[in-house]
C-alpha cells in the first residue's frame, strides 16, 4: 500500500466514468505509455447506524512511460443518496511526480468546471462541510493545478 507521501488523492464533481475517458484522452495527448486495467476499492458505506464494507469499481491506468506511477478513479456511494467520485494517483517520486502534476493539468483542460468544485446539490446529499469537500482545492493546489 502507498504511503501518504508517495500517494495523492481527491474527490471531484464528475463520475468515474466520464474522469477516466478525460484521463485517457489527457494521456494520449500526452504520450504517455499506459496499460489500463481492472480494479477494486474498498470502502464504508453507512447503512442504518452500521458501517458495510463496500467494494468500488476502479477505472486504473498504469502509465509505464515517461516515468511509472498509477492512476485510479472511482465512485463511491457513503450513503444512499450520496456518490462520491474520486482520483488517485499511487507511486509517485521525484521522478514521477513531475509528470503526475503534467497530467493532472492536462486533465483539468478536458473538464468543464474546476475538478474540486462541487456542486451544492451534490455536497448536500453528503455532508456539506465533509472534510472531502474542504480539502479537494487544497489537494489540487498541492499538485500545481489551480
Amino acid at each position: 500500500m502507498a504511503s501518504k507521501k508517495d500517494s495523492w488523492k481527491s474527490i471531484t464533481y464528475l463520475g468515474a466514468v466520464d474522469l477516466s475517458k478525460a484521463a485517457r484522452n489527457a494521456l494520449d495527448r500526452l504520450g504517455y505509455t499506459y496499460v489500463r486495467e481492472r480494479s477494486e476499492k474498498a470502502y464504508d458505506k453507512l447503512v442504518v447506524v452500521m458501517p458495510m464494507i463496500q467494494r468500488a469499481y476502479v477505472f486504473q491506468f498504469k502509465i509505464l512511460k515517461p516515468e511509472p506511477f498509477i492512476i485510479n478513479v472511482f465512485d463511491t456511494k457513503p450513503t444512499p443518496s450520496a456518490d462520491l467520485h474520486h482520483i488517485e494517483l499511487e507511486g509517485l517520486n521525484k521522478q514521477s511526480g513531475p509528470h503526475a502534476r503534467m497530467f493532472l493539468k492536462e486533465l483539468a483542460k478536458d473538464l468543464p468546471d474546476k475538478p474540486w468544485k462541487v456542486p451544492m446539490k451534490q455536497k448536500f446529499r453528503y455532508a456539506i462541510m465533509a472534510p472531502e469537500y474542504m480539502r479537494a482545492r487544497d489537494q489540487w493546489n498541492a499538485m500545481g493545478v489551480l
